[in-house]
C-alpha cells in the first residue's frame, strides 16, 4: 500500500470508530429519554470546499461568535455578506458540518436531517449530513475539505451539540471537483 491508499484507510477506520461511539452514545442516551427525538425543519444555506481540515459540529448562536469562526476566512467578502444575509440570529442557530480532508468528494454535500434529542431539560442537537464521492473509476481525484451550512429555529430550551453523521453516496464523475480556490 502506498501512503496514499494507507492514510486513506486509517482515515475511514477513524471515522468509522467515531460514527460508532456516537452511535454507541446515542443508543445509550435514548434509555433516558424524557421524550421521542424530532426531526426540525433546517434551511441549508451554503456548501462549501475549503473548510477545516478535521471533521466537527459547529454552531452559531451570534454575529459575534461567526466573525471569530473558521467560516468567515473560508468564504469569499461577497459569498459571507450574501450567506450572512440569510441568518436572523435573533430567531435562527447556524449549523455547519465540516467533512474533513477529503480526496473524492463531488458537489453534492447535504444536510438530510437535524435532530433534537431530549435528555433531561436540555436539547441534543444531531445533524446527519451526506457527502457525495466521485466514483473510483473517473479521472484524478482533488483533495477539499468540504463543509455544509444551515440553520434552523432556536429553541426554548438549553441546547448540547452532541453529534453529527456523515454518509457518503456515489456521485458518479458529472459533478467531481477540479479546483479548490483558498
Amino acid at each position: 500500500m502506498d501512503s496514499t491508499s494507507t492514510r486513506n484507510f486509517f482515515l475511514f477506520v477513524y471515522r468509522w470508530f467515531n460514527l460508532c461511539v456516537r452511535t454507541m452514545f446515542f443508543m445509550l442516551a435514548s434509555f433516558s429519554l424524557s421524550g421521542c427525538s424530532h426531526v426540525v425543519e433546517f434551511e441549508q444555506i451554503f456548501t462549501g470546499f475549503n473548510g477545516p481540515k478535521v471533521p466537527g459540529l459547529h454552531h452559531f448562536e451570534s454575529k459575534d461568535e461567526l466573525e471569530k469562526s473558521w467560516i468567515k476566512s473560508a468564504l469569499s467578502p461577497s459569498d459571507y455578506e450574501k450567506f450572512l444575509s440569510k441568518v436572523n440570529f435573533d430567531q435562527q442557530i447556524l449549523i455547519a458540518v465540516s467533512v474533513g480532508e477529503l480526496e473524492n468528494a463531488s458537489k453534492d454535500i447535504q444536510i438530510s436531517t437535524v435532530r433534537l434529542i431530549p435528555v433531561q431539560e436540555n436539547l441534543i442537537v444531531d445533524v446527519s449530513v451526506k457527502v457525495g464521492v466521485v466514483s473510483n473509476d473517473c479521472a484524478k481525484f482533488s483533495t477539499s475539505f468540504p463543509f455544509v451550512i444551515g440553520v434552523f429555529e432556536k429553541s426554548k430550551k438549553s441546547l448540547e451539540y452532541g453529534g453529527y453523521e456523515l454518509s457518503n453516496f456515489d456521485a458518479g464523475c458529472k459533478s467531481r471537483i477540479v479546483t479548490i480556490n483558498g
